[in-house]
């Protein structure tokens, strides 16, 4: 049955606000926590362009994870609600229908969401050559590896399905003060 919306009373309304510092591009990594319930889930990456010298910004990088259709290729939050948390097993190859996002939109009306995003190196394409945006990124997808293990270690529920050593020696950790600012934030 529809719901109408009361016309006698204000819809509650909410905003989005971006600032300057959301459009600040930075060689940076992410980390997502989802909870839902006295469930928590995580999801750490990074946030380079594929292609050229770019990066994203973090609001291009959420909005991608969340992404309801076949072809999506980074719509990694989605995908694990559907087929790990609601256990539907809908393969890549297969459409993404309504339904699917009706119960993905179900299970995110009782969930939180948070986002944080750690900048590491500085990102200037006027001053940027190719050979130094390789460098960085590979410093940063290193990096992003480290902290998947870290967190793989402290046996956190991880919606990443990348593999990684269980071991991170400190001394080849390339941004240590940001390291050790992950760890405090997430009790590691």
């Amino acid at each position: 049955m529809e719901k109408i919306i009361n016309t006698n009373l204000a819809s509650e309304k909410y905003s989005i606000e971006l600032k300057p510092e959301n459009f600040k591009k930075s060689y940076a990594i992410y980390i997502i926590e989802l909870i839902h319930k006295d469930s928590k889930y995580y999801f750490i990456d990074h946030l380079l362009e594929q292609k050229g010298i770019s990066t994203k910004f973090a609001f291009e990088k959420l909005a991608q994870l969340f992404e309801g259709i076949k072809s999506a290729k980074n719509n990694n939050i989605f995908r694990f609600i559907l087929n790990k948390v609601l256990m539907l097993n809908v393969m890549p190859t297969q459409k993404i229908t309504d339904r699917h996002k009706f119960l993905v939109e179900q299970y995110l009306h009782k969930a939180s969401l948070k986002m944080t995003v750690y900048p590491l190196l500085q990102f200037n394409f006027l001053e940027l050559k190719r050979k130094e945006h390789k460098d960085n990124t590979k410093k940063v997808k290193i990096f992003e590896q480290q902290i998947i293990r870290l967190f793989k270690m402290n046996s956190k529920s991880l919606i990443n399905e990348t593999e990684t050593e269980a071991y991170v020696r400190y001394d080849d950790i390339p941004f240590p003060k940001t390291w050790h600012q992950i760890k405090d934030d997430f009790y590691l």
